[in-house]
């Protein structure tokens, strides 16, 4: 039996909305509302898809003799003194004020240019952060250090007698004994006697005065000088030695203290029986006291003393100093001290720590090596230094006036007592929840940390495997004694040149391979006590994207906004625009190229509010653009009209022959460029009055076919916008699955919000050497070349099997004002819109009229 097909039928495909951004699934598996590439456009919900912002060019400076490709970019907000964007290189810093477009100079006192003629590559051998006043940088390759030239002074070779208390009738023996040689030294004395006694010769003063006079001379103290008359009044030696003098000891009295120390250094041991025998009235100390509680209330000014821990707490030793001068030098009663260990490096090495900007004045800088607070307590043992030291930075944050610093297996960050510069604990005896927090990782598994930024206020850090949080309990304050360095989720995340980037309580991050890149969205969970961290792949449909070199994140939060630069040049942004709702989720993510011209290097990029700000890198010098990201400038009474770049005012002169005017643009212009530079003049009421395409002349000048003498007018370059449409998929009404397997487009009937400057294309796969625009460089014209560079300005003529159609002006509607014909199979039609020049344009959607075959019958 012959198979019967049923009649064709016609019906309407309307998509109400192509504002999802490019996906490069099959178009079986896409969103209606995707599209198959989007070269400089813009997706808004509202509004629909057209040309991006343009931009404005703000100011050119030297370009420098090191290789622009390598810098770091960085933003730093100084509030009322300004905003400034800034590259990092070989050369140092070139930092760029974002109000006044000047570029402000930097100072490097100390030869500390050397931080930067030292790296090999800036971008990818440099972390930052802004905390207070200052910028960090940090050398990623440098292993951090203690200054050996900082250690503390070799413990003194001294002991001391302390006369506490005395009594009648006792007998009191001092004994030296020399460590090396072994030679002893003794000295017996008796206080005075009960009947007829003078009180001053007990006092603890007096005391130690007989007894150092005894020790030194190897004689009783004359009556006298103890301010008695009697024997019995006084101290008497009962036996001795000899003079402390000819065994090689020097004895001084300071009140109530004898010090004894030794000439050659040699160690000795000072032993002092009293009648109490256990050392209650007269001690000895010999660099060491079981308890506090034990040493003088007036001590030997600038010796250290080693205070035991007790046994039964949790407080380490810790050394004291006796001091009669303040933090100033000022001079004060003398009190007790927590001070370093003897022999004990107390600070970093500068060289191989963060340095720092500070601003100076306006526009004035100063990049220097930092002064970072020194160690004021216990030794290498009892508060071992920092855990980075002996490690390379791996990142900076700060949070909650602490300075943090990442490192391979964990993160220190200073005291919190708006301090960034400190990172040792105040004292031995106690830690403080003002301490620094210092914690490593503590999984089984080995991690590798190759950055960190802050998922809200929570430092998280990023590992090629896993990903960790500092954290406290619930309702507990972010200390030392409650934070924790916890494994919150194991997402593969290899380290690049792109850090994470913090967005609003979520952050981005780059999934680099071998020739693409993805990205994610991590989020973390704190609602308890075991806190969960989780990543949304948002590029799950372009896969094969956006390249694996990814320089920078920035965004735009108030415009949900999120641009990755790219490109082994670095002269694409990756732009995402997404949309999140309470009650959907996201319901717009949209992915689109935005490009500059071949020749240029987008070293910076900094958004703050909605304005962007580049610094581009090109051949003849360093470039300052910005560019308005707000929405209104895309829909609305005041929306854009023009899409240029590098728009200015430049300077002109009028050939007196012809009248046309000669044109001096800020930057040098490529032959092949020139086509695609502009000059738009404008009328009383800011509307645009004409558009001229310039004529290329040299590299430093074009002309133009009309006097600008008097008339307001600006100049630069459009950009190709880029739209093409996916392949619409027809599937039976009520059904998500099935699709119609016949399908002839007849007609398209574009939806507009602005038409004025749009060129729609209709070609045929199956008349092109290729089927679809795959990446930048191929485009849907033919003209007997492989590809047409999409980043230069195309004619509009229509190429071989390509039918070229130019709207105009028409106002916003929701349905199509002409259907168009695009008679084929829509597997081998290819729709797409551009810009006509510098004029603008919009488009919300498509209504496609198919004929389709619903069903076969029959055997």
């Amino acid at each position: 039996m012959a198979r019967r097909v049923s009649p064709s039928q016609t019906l309407p495909y309307p998509i109400s909305s192509v504002a999802n951004g490019v996906s490069q699934q099959a178009p079986t598996l896409r969103l209606p509302n995707q599209v198959e590439e989007a070269l400089n456009i813009r997706s808004t919900v509202l509004g629909g898809v057209g040309p991006r912002s343009g931009s404005t060019h703000r100011g050119k400076y030297a370009l420098g003799s090191t290789t622009p490709a390598n810098a770091l970019g960085f933003k730093f907000d100084r509030g009322d003194d300004g905003k400034y964007a800034g590259i990092a290189t070989q050369e140092g810093l070139r930092i760029f004020n974002l109000d006044t477009y000047e570029e402000a100079a930097v100072s490097y006192p100390n030869g500390s240019i050397a931080f930067f003629s030292s790296l090999a590559d800036p971008k990818a051998d440099l972390s930052f952060v802004s905390a207070g006043n200052y910028l960090f940088f940090a050398n990623q390759k440098k292993t951090v250090a203690m200054d050996a030239a900082s250690k503390t002074a070799a413990p003194v070779n001294e002991a001391f007698v302390f006369c506490k208390a005395s009594s009648y009738d006792q007998r009191v023996t001092i004994t030296l004994t020399n460590q090396v040689t072994s030679a002893v030294s003794t000295w017996i004395v008796d206080a005075p006697k009960t009947a007829g006694a003078i009180a001053v010769a007990l006092n603890n003063t007096n005391t130690a005065a007989a007894l150092g006079y005894t020790m030194v001379n190897n004689a009783s103290q004359p009556f006298a000088s103890q301010g008695v008359s009697a024997s019995n009044q006084s101290w008497v030696m009962a036996s001795g030695t000899g003079g402390a003098g000819a065994a090689g000891y020097t004895v001084q009295t300071y009140k109530n203290i004898i010090r004894v120390t030794r000439a050659d250094g040699a160690d000795f041991a000072l032993d002092i029986i009293d009648a109490s025998g256990v050392g209650s009235n007269i001690a000895g100390i010999n660099k060491a006291v079981k308890q506090f509680s034990d040493l003088p209330a007036v001590f030997w000014p600038g010796s250290i003393i080693r205070v035991f821990s007790q046994a039964n707490s949790s407080g380490l030793d810790y050394w004291v100093s006796y001091t009669q001068t303040d933090e100033a030098g000022k001079q004060q009663s003398g009190y007790w001290k927590e001070v370093p260990a003897p022999d004990t490096e107390i600070a970093f090495d500068p060289t191989t720590m963060p340095y720092g900007l500070v601003m100076n004045s306006r526009n004035v800088f100063t990049f220097d090596k930092v002064t970072w607070d020194k160690r004021k307590a216990g030794s290498a043992i009892t508060l071992p230094p920092p855990s980075f030291v002996g490690s390379s930075i791996t990142g900076l944050y700060f949070m909650r006036s602490r300075l943090g610093i990442a490192m391979s297996d964990g993160t220190v960050t200073s005291r919190s007592d708006d301090n960034p510069f400190n990172f040792w604990r105040q004292s031995s005896v106690q830690q403080l929840d003002t301490d620094p927090i210092d914690k490593i990782n503590g999984t089984e598994e080995v991690v590798d940390i190759h950055g960190v930024c802050l998922v809200g206020q929570t430092p998280v850090l990023f590992s090629s495997t896993r990903q960790l949080a500092l954290i406290a309990p619930q309702g507990a304050t972010l200390s030392p004694n409650a934070a924790d360095l916890k494994a919150v989720s194991s997402f593969q995340t290899p380290g690049g040149a792109a850090k994470p980037h913090a967005y609003g309580t979520t952050a981005f991050f780059a999934t680099p391979g071998t020739f693409f890149s993805g990205v994610s969205q991590f989020s973390l969970n704190t609602d308890s006590n075991d806190p969960t961290g989780d990543s949304n792949p948002v590029t799950d449909h372009v896969p094969a994207y956006i390249p694996a070199d990814v320089w920078q994140f920035e965004s735009c939060t108030s415009e949900n906004m999120l641009f990755a630069v790219a490109g082994a040049d670095r002269n694409l942004l990756f732009a995402y625009q997404f949309l999140d709702t309470v009650d959907n989720g996201r319901v717009q993510s949209a992915w689109a190229k935005w490009a500059w011209d071949e020749s240029c290097a987008i070293l910076s990029l900094a958004i703050f509010n909605k304005l962007a700000s580049m610094v581009i890198a090109r051949p003849d010098g360093i470039f300052l653009e910005q560019m308005d990201l707000s929405a209104d400038r895309l829909v609305g009474p005041f929306a854009d009209d023009l899409v240029l770049d590098r728009q200015h005012v430049p300077a002109i002169d009028v050939d007196p022959l012809d009248n046309w005017t000669y044109i001096i643009p800020v930057c040098e212009i490529e032959q092949d460029d020139g086509p695609g530079w502009y000059v738009v003049t404008r009328d009383a009421f800011g509307k645009i009055d004409q558009i001229y395409q310039c004529s290329w002349r040299s590299k430093n000048l074009m002309k133009v076919n009309v006097n600008l003498t008097g008339k307001d007018y600006i100049v630069g370059r459009a950009p190709r916008c880029f739209l093409q449409l996916s392949e619409p998929v027809a599937r039976p009404p009520g059904s998500s699955d099935s699709i119609y397997a016949d399908v002839t487009m007849k007609k398209v009937g574009p939806v507009f919000g602005q038409s004025s400057g749009c060129i729609m294309r209709i070609a045929y796969k199956s008349r092109r050497h290729y089927g679809k625009l795959l990446q930048v460089g191929q485009s849907l014209r033919w003209d007997g070349l492989p590809e047409i560079e999409m980043f230069k300005s195309q004619p509009i003529t229509p190429a071989s099997g390509e039918y070229v159609y130019i709207f105009q002006s028409q106002p916003e509607d929701t349905a199509p004002k002409r259907y168009v014909s695009a008679g084929g199979k829509t597997t081998d039609v290819l729709i797409s819109f551009e810009n006509n020049g510098p004029r603008t344009f919009k488009v919300v959607g498509a209504v496609y009229i198919l004929s389709v075959t619903p069903k076969y019958t029959g055997q």
